[in-house]
């Protein structure tokens, strides 16, 4: 039995009781560029990024921390039941569709999904420990996996009318993962993420009468939780508007 978890927060809130291998995902894909037509080449991409965009990450930090632990999916046998703790936010469900895709590359069908409850459906903190429990005994096996491994690959190339059409596809048993991906395109023609960050800081900082960063994250965190963002996110983008 194996558990990809979506963090290392969720890692330390799981009971002991809770039995198996805990693989975390710690990765933002929502955040910055996804290319690479390999899986090297894609790490690659991203080690340099977290680099250039965090002080304290390093390129050798994030292979060793992100990188390593992310592809230990690949090594999961064939025939072990997987359980996905994901929640529903932009954030979660990209890095879900990535975990999720490779696992059903890689041969995978006894995977479930873990979801936190409706009203803390953007976080698993809003449960106590001993309810994960029940979370995961209510978990809920994935069907339409030729549709889901899609996600991956139509997020990575920013084909919006293919994560649209996905979204259709998977709206009777999945309607979150088309509320994210409505919540990730809106208006626009792309599914990243930064410019419609970009504007919504602009107009936070406007309705707040504020130019510091805690009173835009807390008013963008209210607000905006269907992004799923964190601080690092927001504020790397706050600087870059600043500078």
């Amino acid at each position: 039995m194996y558990h990809i978890l979506n963090g290392d927060s969720l890692l330390q809130q799981l009971p002991e009781t809770i039995a198996g291998e805990k693989i975390v995902f710690r990765e933002a894909l929502i955040d910055g560029d996804v290319s690479g037509t390999t899986s090297e080449a894609f790490f690659q991409n991203r080690a340099v990024q977290f680099a250039h965009f965090f002080d304290e990450v390093t390129i050798d930090g994030y292979m060793r921390k992100s990188k390593d632990e992310i592809e230990r999916i690949n090594h999961i046998p064939i025939g072990e039941t997987v359980y996905l703790w994901f929640e529903e936010d932009a954030f979660c469900q990209i890095n879900f569709w990535y975990a999720i895709h490779r696992l059903i590359e890689n041969g995978h069908t006894k995977l479930f999904l873990v979801r936190p409850e409706y009203h803390t459906r953007y976080a698993f903190s809003g449960h106590q420990p001993e309810e994960l429990t029940g979370l995961l005994q209510g978990s809920s096996l994935l069907t339409q996996l030729s549709v889901l491994t899609k996600l991956w690959p139509a997020y990575q190339e920013d084909s919006v009318e293919q994560l649209r059409a996905l979204g259709e596809q998977l709206a009777g048993n999945y309607p979150f993962i088309k509320e994210a991906i409505t919540n990730l395109i809106g208006n626009s023609s792309t599914s990243r993420i930064e410019s419609k960050v970009e504007t919504l800081i602009t107009e936070i900082v406007q309705i707040t009468k504020s130019n510091e960063f805690k009173d835009v994250f807390r008013f963008f965190a209210m607000n905006y939780p269907q992004f799923g963002l964190g601080d690092l996110q927001v504020e790397r983008i706050f600087k870059k508007l600043s500078s």
